[in-house]
């Protein structure tokens, strides 16, 4: 075989298109493209990770830049998504018998920041009407008679405690440590220097009845400790019945409208029943007298912030199911943070400063990440496998989860994960994972892979002239007739080096119809003719062909020499192919061999 059976004409390097063979005038007159065009492969592997419900099928969407991937996906997202449910709100509360671990509470969209709305005016009208019912006369009259009642008690006892020490010859004065028994003679208080005088045996038996006298004392006085117990208890009483009467008006549409909720419904009876224990905080009281004359200390108000609800995620507004793009996968923006506040130096934070993060967010539906970005930020895939893996989220301090600072901390109940992840990247990076993360294959079973390259036949070039149509009515630009679409296709096949095939890069078809629309602009041309194409390929050539330009003008200036003529031992000459941006320009190499 011969060299000459090798040789190409000028017409085989390059694929004409005729603009004859379209039946259009102009891209106008193509109905705008609404599928995908020649990624059918990638379509039914997303099509099947999306419906497949089984663990571990979340999808790996693996393409080059420019295939149009994110933009596919998003699209196919938002038609998959519109049909599904919405989810649940995610509310935190205060849990009462742990304040450390608030509680998580879901209820059907729209229903959180209602539930949030009615006890923030639940608490509003305890303080508006709990004062008016402890001012009432009823009230008033029941806490008199009780403690009359049990003062009249209390008097007794004391009474008889006094009448009792009298009798035995005693007197009852009260100090500070209690009540001492002094002994009486002669109607007067026995000093001590008549105590040491008095013979061994006088002294004995008084002291005898000192000691029995304090006994009884003491068991008086226990009887008066259980009166003042007693009467506490009741006045305690007393005072959360009140309580009960008005929260029994004020929580009946309350608990009402939640009945169906048996989560709420707990809740909501823990609300009530830590109210009726601490209903003083609702009562108005007089400012406590300042400790020290001239400094004013702040005064410390009860905390009623334990009543709030913190809705986290809120899908009144959300129509289907979530679709989340996270273009920023920090730690605390996928997984959440727990938020502080300085107070007299010191950082705290309570259930109310929970904040979700994007996998809360796009629970019951779908999250979208950029793989890269996200094995940039440290923690993110470690803890996006852990979600998934465990099947829940876990919103925790990442500073207190790694020893950084030792300060006070919350452990919030997790949400269960119900999100299916898709992972947007190069083939480069998945293989990657799959070959040096075990955990990788188990949790992303689905490999979505976009082709960048398609057969250049009929029905998909007039795919891609719909796909112009639709891009242009979109972006508001010139349509372009039937010779700057076969400019176009040329375009598309040069693009993979490929006479049979058509790319399927769309951000730089996009480009290039932007910039021939901008050079039709110029032109002031109705629509966008052949040469505004060829005018922008050009363009784009010299943007970037700097370095290429200095390549050639060393070869005119004889800096690089090369011989095109004769023969030579062992010695061929070669071409490099630099490939610069839309810059690809061919460099001239001696090749030699030495035997």
């Amino acid at each position: 075989m011969s060299v000459a059976d090798h040789e190409l004409v000028p017409e085989q390097l390059r694929r004409r298109s005729d603009p004859e063979q379209f039946s259009f005038e102009t891209t106008a007159d193509v109905s705008p493209l609404e599928e995908i065009i020649g990624q059918e492969r990638a379509v039914r592997a997303l099509r099947f990770g999306l419906d497949i419900q089984s663990p571990g099928y979340n999808v790996f969407v693996a393409g080059l830049s420019g295939t149009g991937k994110g933009s596919i996906v998003r699209r196919f997202l938002t038609q998959l998504s519109a049909d599904e449910p919405v989810p649940d709100d995610v509310l935190y509360v205060h849990n009462f018998e742990d304040p450390d671990s608030p509680r998580a509470l879901f209820l059907p969209a729209g229903m959180g920041h209602r539930l949030r709305d009615a006890t923030a005016d639940l608490v509003e009208d305890l303080h508006e009407q709990v004062p008016k019912a402890f001012e009432g006369k009823d009230y008033e009259e029941q806490r008199r008679s009780t403690a009359e009642s049990h003062q009249e008690r209390k008097q007794e006892l004391l009474d008889q405690l006094e009448g009792l020490a009298r009798e035995r010859g005693f007197e009852l004065k009260s100090t500070p440590m209690g009540f001492r028994t002094v002994p009486i003679r002669d109607r007067k208080p026995l000093s001590q220097e008549e105590y040491e005088a008095m013979e061994e045996g006088p002294r004995s038996e008084l002291d005898d009845q000192m000691e029995q006298l304090e006994k009884e004392v003491r068991e008086v006085l226990a009887e008066v400790k259980a009166v003042d117990k007693a009467l506490k208890e009741q006045l305690r009483d007393l005072n959360q019945q009140v309580a009960m009467n008005v929260l029994g008006t004020l929580m009946v549409d309350l608990k009402r409208t939640y009945a169906e909720h048996l989560s709420v419904g707990e809740y909501l009876q823990a609300v009530q029943k830590d109210i009726v224990d601490n209903i003083e905080h609702f009562r108005e009281t007089e400012e406590q007298p300042m400790p020290i004359p001239g400094l004013r200390l702040p005064r410390q108000e009860p905390d009623f912030s334990r009543y709030e609800i913190n809705v986290v995620v809120d899908n009144s507004h959300t129509e289907g199911a979530p679709v989340v793009f996270e273009s920023n996968p920090t730690f605390t923006n996928l997984v959440g943070r727990i938020e502080r506040r300085a107070q007299f130096g010191a950082l705290l934070t309570d259930f109310t400063m929970i904040r979700a993060g994007s996998l809360a967010k796009a629970n019951g539906g779908y999250l979208v990440l950029n793989v890269e970005d996200m094995l940039r930020n440290p923690f993110v895939y470690e803890a996006l496998k852990r979600a998934i893996r465990d099947r829940e989220i876990r919103i925790e301090d990442l500073s207190e989860r790694y020893g950084v600072f030792a300060t006070q901390t919350l452990n919030p109940e997790p949400i269960a994960l119900e999100t299916k992840v898709i992972l947007l990247g190069s083939p480069m990076w998945y293989q990657l994972l799959y070959a040096y993360d075990e955990d990788f294959a188990k949790i992303f079973k689905v490999k979505a892979d976009f082709d960048h390259q398609t057969d250049r036949e009929e029905h998909r070039i007039m795919q891609l002239a719909g796909f112009i149509s639709r891009f242009a009515d979109e972006e508001g630009l010139r349509h372009m007739d039937r010779t700057a679409f076969a400019a176009i296709t040329e375009q598309a096949s040069r693009m993979v080096e490929d006479q049979e095939k058509l790319s399927l890069r769309f951000s730089e078809l996009t480009d290039l119809v932007r910039e021939s629309a901008y050079w039709a602009e110029q032109d002031d041309a109705k629509f966008v003719l052949a040469r505004h194409v060829e005018r922008a390929v050009e363009e784009q050539g010299f943007r970037t062909g700097l370095v290429k330009d200095r390549v050639q003008e060393l070869i005119h200036r004889d800096v690089l020499l090369i011989d095109t003529e004769g023969e030579a031992i062992g010695q061929v000459n070669g071409l490099a192919v630099h490939m610069l941006g839309h810059s690809a320009f061919g460099r001239p190499s001696r090749i030699t061999a030495n035997v």
